[in-house]
């Protein structure tokens, strides 16, 4: 057998019991004159319980993207061929673990997050714009991928590396990735006295 709903509150059984329980009293009293009416007794206020505030489950609310006009981004297809060796310690260590081309893309999202910096403060025209590649075992190995870059500093890039506008992007694209990379190389380079 299941257990059965109340289908009063506690505050209305507790009011009912103290109704049933004067009731009770004047019924077992005798039917006298000289004794006094009975005084209806007063029920206490019962106190209420406190109201807790409400439980505010999180809800996963997608971001809003706001549009501003300063950090506008226009997505760049970039390509790079991968580096002879020495000429990157960095990349060296990287090719015991990983294959060439994934070794290259780890430095390469590095390589252009240090590359903007020197686009904003104008320090990427003293940097290299080349390094040597590997070719030792075939034609060269490229990899290919796609970069948000900020309109401002793509302006200045565009500037830079293709002044008068013929270049078709993909070929800027390679000329602005191997100029990242040639800076993050010439920077891990021993500095000879």
């Amino acid at each position: 057998m299941g257990i059965r709903k109340p289908t009063l509150s506690v505050t209305e059984a507790r009011r009912l019991s103290v109704v049933r329980s004067a009731a009770s009293q004047q019924i077992s009293q005798p039917a006298d004159d000289t004794i006094a009416p009975p005084v209806p007794l007063s029920v206490a206020p019962i106190p209420r319980p406190k109201k807790q505030a409400p439980i505010v489950k999180s809800v996963h609310m997608p971001a809003v993207h706001i549009a501003r006009t300063p950090s506008q981004k226009v997505q760049v297809f970039v390509s790079a061929f991968v580096p002879a060796p020495k000429v990157s310690p960095v990349f060296d260590i990287l090719c015991k673990q990983y294959p060439p081309q994934k070794a290259l893309q780890m430095i390469l999202r590095r390589a252009l997050d240090d590359y903007e910096e020197m686009l904003t403060d104008g320090t990427f025209q003293e940097t290299p714009s080349s390094y040597e590649i590997d070719s030792s075992e075939g034609p060269a190995i490229l990899i290919q991928t796609s970069r948000m870059i900020p309109t401002k500093l793509l302006k200045i890039a565009r500037a830079h590396f293709d002044p008068f506008e013929l270049e078709s992007t993909r070929a800027f694209g390679l000329k602005f990735a191997t100029a990242a990379l040639a800076a993050f190389f010439s920077r891990e380079a021993p500095k000879r006295p």
